[in-house]
């Protein structure tokens, strides 16, 4: 059963101004060549040259960003929340959306309709909510929070395919709530989805290899008709939910799509190592290494060492009411739990998969207090006694957001392990969010080589008083600077310095001294030197 409309909890506010985007270089190297001398010319000439044959394109992976939408409203009396609509939105970033020109069409419109839904959500839920109040006074109808969710997770993001899983919630005040799945697969070049056939080589012995995974993986369950006949149904009036991954394929089934609700949402996965032949070999073709957005709650079927057979993943919480908070984090594997104690507000989750080393890794981005952010690292094993075990951690670091206006941000998802951004704040001569460029290494860890935290859309700074700063060119060099000069704040490594930028495009290097947590430039304090710096708190 598919369900329309939704959205997931947005971040917490940005702080001030939002960072940068650290610089990729790339480069070609000269074609070499040596002269020819009489014998090769004349064979040249004498053998027709070859046709070039058509390389494959490179499988890489494409760059994405998410807008998260929240309405809610609450009673004036008890301040209970009556009602949460959420949204979210999927972009194509960069030289992708220009790569792409279609898919990005696609996304914009889907994220339009989402929103639209949401907006239609929030005046179905006002009219219910009154309804149930007037219950509650007349009937003794117990109130609680309406919910109208829509949650959407990248499972592969690269030049073959984009899959995304949606997950939707609703609640209208009933016994329950009830909640589906929508998959999408869909086609970079053309920017639309993909059909089942275009990606299996045999659909005849599809339904049944489907309903053997379905009868295995959930040998309690009482469907409502053999799972054959009823995959076989939901076929021919194609309204089967599925994914594809990296590894494989995944299908989905909602509540009572097949069995009761008790019975929960069901998942069966074919993996290409398991039927190779069963895929067309262009959606074979994935990158080494490669990420997967996982939903919290929402049970994922992962090969973590690449041996063709599937783990169940589950990542869930534990909330605690009085700290309004999740205190615990529970990842589970095939029924192996690891727990670890947290504190946060919002949990972002990404599986890291590295195929030459057959190593699977979670990262779990958490949010709290002044959207103060951590990013847990853990390693998941395949058996044994642990499920998975801590390897790290970056503290105050998150991934990157875009600025998209006065009031928009989008964050970047994490789509590729050799090249992402994550940001962190500075405190010097202003409160700002910086990024940096980073890479997972060998032991599954975020690694830098980046010295700077580089500042997108910086603030001016008008200097009070003559200033004489090292230009930063290839050679040291000084340069003063008149009073009410506008320098734009650019970059910083977060300890000594910070680099300006005038109007010219000079880069001018400033080294403030820290004396008692204030900071002083040439011996006056740094309110004495500029004018329009903002610090938070």
């Amino acid at each position: 059963m598919k369900i329309k409309s939704g959205g997931i909890l947005g971040r917490t506010a940005l702080i001030l101004m939002i960072a940068a985007l650290a610089g990729c270089k790339s480069g070609q190297e000269e074609e070499k060549s040596t002269p020819k001398g009489p014998e090769s010319e004349a064979a040249s000439e004498a053998k027709p040259e070859a046709e070039p044959k058509d390389e494959p394109e490179a499988c890489v992976p494409l760059g994405l960003s998410t807008f998260c939408g929240s309405r809610s409203d609450w009673d004036e009396n008890t301040w209970e929340q009556l009602y949460n609509v959420r949204w979210q939105k999927i972009y194509l970033e960069a030289q992708d959306a220009v790569t792409y020109p279609e898919l990005a069409a696609w996304l914009e419109n889907m994220g339009r309709e989402r929103e639209a839904a949401a907006e239609e959500a929030v005046e179905n839920l006002k009219e219910t909510v009154a309804d149930l109040q007037e219950l509650e006074d007349t009937d003794g109808y117990a109130m609680h929070t309406l919910e109208d969710r829509q949650e959407i997770s990248v499972i592969r993001a690269d030049s073959r395919c984009l899959s995304l899983l949606e997950f939707l919630r609703e609640d209208s005040g009933g016994a329950h709530g009830n909640y589906g799945y929508n998959g999408y697969a869909l086609d970079p070049e053309s920017g639309g989805p993909l059909k089942l056939e275009e990606v299996i080589t045999d659909m005849e012995k599809l339904p049944k290899m489907i309903a053997e995974k379905l009868e295995a993986g959930y040998p309690d369950t009482s469907f409502f008709a053999p799972p054959e006949e009823m995959v076989e149904q939901y076929l021919e009036e194609e309204k089967l939910n599925w994914v594809l991954t990296q590894q494989g394929i995944l299908f989905l089934f909602g509540p009572y799509e097949l069995a009761s609700y008790a019975d929960g949402a069901l998942f069966a996965g074919i993996s290409f190592e398991e039927e190779p032949d069963l895929f067309s070999s262009r959606y074979r073709e994935i990158p080494k290494r490669y990420t997967v957005q996982l939903q919290m709650m929402t049970p994922f079927l992962f090969d973590l060492d690449d041996d063709g057979s599937f783990e169940e993943l589950c990542v869930s919480n534990t909330y605690h009411e009085e700290e309004g908070a999740y205190v615990e984090l529970h990842i589970t594997v095939d029924g192996r739990e690891c727990t670890e104690e947290i504190y946060a507000f919002d949990i972002q989750l990404y599986l890291v998969h590295d195929t030459l080393k057959k190593r699977t890794w979670l990262y779990a981005q958490t949010s709290e207090n002044n959207d103060y952010r951590t990013i847990f690292v853990y390693e998941l094993y395949p058996d044994g006694e642990k499920a998975a075990e801590q390897i790290g951690q970056l503290s105050g670091w998150g991934f990157h957001t875009l600025f998209t206006g006065e009031t928009d941000a989008r964050e970047g998802i994490f789509t590729d392990p050799a090249h992402f951004l994550l940001e962190s704040r500075t405190e010097l001569l202003s409160t700002l969010l910086g990024a940096k460029e980073y890479f997972v290494d060998e032991t599954g860890m975020p690694r830098t080589e980046s010295e700077y935290l580089t500042v997108e859309n910086g603030i001016e700074l008008t200097s009070k008083v003559p200033l004489t700063l090292e230009i930063q060119d290839g050679d040291t060099k000084e340069e003063t600077f008149p009073a009410g000069t506008v320098f734009v704040y650019y970059r910083t490594d977060n300890e000594t310095f910070v680099d300006l930028k005038t109007g010219d495009g000079k880069i001018c290097h400033l080294r403030p001294e820290k004396r008692d947590y204030q900071l002083f430039i040439d011996g006056l304090e740094q309110y004495e030197v500029f004018d329009g710096m903002i610090y938070a708190g």
